[in-house]
This record gives C-alpha cells, sequence and structure tokens, in this order.
C-alpha cells in the first residue's frame, strides 16, 4: 500500500485532524477521481489552499458537488490539465501562477 493511502486510511479511521496544512499550498494532479480526488478534498479540510488538476471538467465538477456535500470551508482550484502533457501541464501552472 502507498504511503499516501496509508495517510488517507489513518485519517479516516483517526477521525482527528492530523494534517497543519492551515496557509498552505497544495496542488493535487489526477484531483478529480479516487486517491487523488480523497486527498485533495481532505487537505482542504484542512485548511490548505488547494489547486486540482483533473483531465476533464466533469471530472472536477464531481469535485464540486462532492466538496459542496462534504462542507468543504476553503475554496478549490480548478483546471483541466494533461500530465501526460507537457504544454497542458504549462498551461495550468502559469495560469495558477497568475492568479
Amino acid at each position: 500500500m502507498s504511503s499516501i493511502a496509508l495517510l488517507l486510511l489513518s485519517l479516516a479511521l483517526d477521525g482527528a485532524a492530523a494534517l497543519a496544512l492551515d496557509g498552505q499550498r497544495v496542488v493535487v494532479t489526477g484531483g478529480g477521481r479516487g486517491i487523488g480526488k480523497a486527498l485533495a478534498l481532505l487537505c482542504a479540510e484542512e485548511g490548505a489552499e488547494v489547486a486540482i488538476l483533473a483531465r476533464t471538467q466533469l471530472e472536477l465538477d464531481s469535485v464540486v458537488k462532492e466538496a459542496t456535500t462534504r462542507g468543504v470551508p476553503t475554496p478549490l482550484r480548478m483546471l483541466t490539465a494533461d500530465v501526460t502533457d507537457e504544454a497542458s501541464v504549462d498551461a495550468a501552472l502559469l495560469t495558477m501562477t497568475q492568479r
């Protein structure tokens, strides 16, 4: 099991705020589904400013829906990018740094 999966599992089982992410900036690639989505929402719940990269707007929309349902207190920055395409990632990073 990966270290991220173990972290998520321990946080889910513990139920306590174990991360000190207030004011930190986090970029999650693959944040539109699966472990990436869970990690992005967890970081946001722990106070981080989270930017999520996903391949499609549909995936990002599902993150917004779940964040709203869970009452995630911090705004999420959503960008589409395909990490297998360097130009796509460069464009997303440029957009993030200009906001």
